[in-house]
């Protein structure tokens, strides 16, 4: 006589999983996307202006496009799309003149509209030039960046002015900087950080990351200590270290550009202070007492350029605000050390070079990312559906864009 029993069966295992997807409406840039659109209403920059020289051309990607940088022997700066319309050749081996760029293969030159001035090769140096034009992009300059606008010629808005970068104090300048922050800085210019925009983007809407990774997992990475174990004596952390409970503390909440967030925070006595990041429609954030402005640039769907602005003292630069780990800068560590200590680039490029939103579980603690995917959804709409988007200004005079993020004050001034 046999006996049967019921066989257990392991349930929850990683058989059967679907493939890795995400927000389309987010995270894709190029051309004709819902978010790649959205993007081109707004200026975006794409290099540091003393970068760019008139020795020679200098390539640009940027939201899915191939694009040629290069400012003539007068100074102006032009943005072309990198193949030239007569052949196709690439402008990226042009020549720079006093007027414009002079193409390698037949030496057709354009200026920095795209006006075709001359055709060597033609008769009268091309009696039909003045049909042809090269595919350009308006440019201007501010703050220290070169700025592009790629959007509708009709829905071109002016170049903003930012409240907090105007009137500096005599000793004052801004600082920029590029991908240093994620640990590029040992890499040429402009090389990107090889992910998804929207994986750094969201970062600054992450409070709970901040005493976490920052903290308790790798070092005191704001000071470049190991870490400082307090045993029941909360009062001696610093204040960025508090995690417990944290998800329920955070304060996140609309801005007129986007979504702002941050923790009290228990300063020892002095009491409990708040500062808040702000994330605004699409890809610009300011982080609280660290830095006043920062893109995060699509050049494609997997790498972005990161440019950072931020008012410094006389004699201060970003080396002054450079994440430690045990003592030592990104670029210093060892691949052992990158594992034992880990910041920002691994753990968003770790998550992939796209990202998988049909895998995650978000919790309380990223109420300001949802609120953050929300309103990047909603100017999608706007756009899709004839309306600008949040924060484009048209008027010449129009004042200069007011954030909605603080340094830290006492928590009953915070708004």
């Amino acid at each position: 006589m046999s006996v049967t029993t019921e066989r257990e069966i392991d349930t929850g295992t990683a058989y059967g999983l679907k493939p890795r997807s995400y927000k389309v409406e987010l995270v894709e840039v190029g051309p004709g996307t819902p978010m790649g659109e959205l993007m081109r209403r707004y200026w975006q920059p794409f290099a540091v202006s003393k970068d760019l020289t008139s020795e020679k051309p200098h390539k640009v990607r940027l939201l899915g496009e191939n694009l040629i940088a290069f400012r003539d022997k007068q100074g102006r700066l032009g943005l072309v799309h990198e193949n030239c319309c007569h052949r196709g050749s690439s402008l990226y081996f042009g020549r720079v003149e006093e007027d414009g760029i002079r193409c390698c293969y037949h030496g057709w030159k354009f200026d920095v509209k795209g006006y075709c001035l001359d055709q060597p090769a033609e008769v009268d140096g091309g009696r039909n030039r003045a049909k042809i034009r090269q595919p350009w992009y308006p440019v201007e300059e501010r703050y220290g960046l070169a700025y592009a606008y790629m959007g509708p010629p009709e829905k071109k808005p002016v170049l903003p002015r930012w409240e907090h970068l105007e009137n500096l104090e005599e000793d004052e300048h801004i600082e920029i900087l590029w991908n240093t922050i994620f640990g590029t800085r040992d890499v040429e210019p402009y090389n990107p950080l090889h992910f998804n925009w929207l994986q750094a983007f969201e970062n600054t809407m992450d409070s709970p990351h901040l005493p976490w990774l920052h903290y308790w997992h790798s070092c005191d990475q704001f000071t470049g200590l190991p870490l400082l174990r307090v045993d029941g004596d909360d009062d001696k952390l610093p204040p960025y270290a508090h995690i417990k409970n944290l998800a329920g503390q955070i304060v996140a909440a609309r801005t007129e550009l986007g979504v702002k967030q941050g923790v009290p925070m228990p300063v020892p006595g002095q009491g409990i202070f708040l500062a808040s990041n702000e994330a605004m429609v699409p890809n610009i954030a300011v982080v609280a007492s660290l830095i006043d402005l920062m893109y995060f640039v699509p050049q494609s769907d997997t790498s972005f350029l990161n440019f950072i602005l931020k008012r410094a003292k006389k004699g201060q630069t970003f080396d002054n605000f450079n994440e430690m780990h045990f003592g030592k800068t990104w670029w210093e560590m060892t691949e052992e050390e990158h594992r034992a200590s880990p910041g920002d680039f691994e753990a968003q490029s770790s998550i992939g070079q796209l990202p998988a939103h049909n895998y995650e579980h978000l919790s309380q603690g990223d109420v300001a990312i949802g609120l953050l995917r929300r309103r990047l959804e909603e100017a999608v709409r706007d756009v899709q559906e004839g309306r600008d988007p949040v924060g484009v200004q048209f008027e010449a005079d129009a004042p200069p864009l007011r954030i909605g993020a603080h340094d830290m004050i006492p928590w009953n001034d915070a708004a």
